[in-house]
């Protein structure tokens, strides 16, 4: 039997839920991923932005400088496709977090700290 994704999934996004079976399980550590995500995503997606603009310039000056070698167009072409490919995970990625937090009314600026006991009661 072969081990694929979507047989693994289920199981694994299902896995917190049932270690908290015996009670309501509490989903702030969604709000804790959402928001970590968001500030990563606050820094790094622009530079992975300005990667995939120079991965399609690339593959651009490769197809302007190939002249009539198919070959090297059709390496080009492949090039500026990846280019594109990877602009519209990034951007649709971007996108996902920013709905997540709009949904769940996270700002990345919130602190999440944990809340300690109050142990003079």
């Amino acid at each position: 039997m072969k081990l694929t994704v979507g047989k693994i999934l289920p199981f694994a996004l299902a896995l917190p839920f049932l270690t908290l079976a015996q009670g309501a399980a509490d989903l702030g550590y969604l709000e804790e991923l959402i928001a970590d995500a968001g500030g990563i995503l606050k820094t790094l997606v622009p530079i992975l932005i300005t990667l995939a603009l120079v991965v399609f310039i690339w593959g651009l000056i490769r197809y302007i400088s190939s002249g009539g070698d198919e070959e090297k167009r059709k390496e080009a072409r492949q090039t500026m496709l990846w280019g594109v490919i990877i602009f519209a995970v990034i951007v649709s990625i971007w996108g996902l977090v920013a709905l997540l937090r709009s949904v769940f009314g996270i700002d990345i600026n919130d602190s999440f700290t944990p809340e300690t006991p109050d142990l003079a009661s």
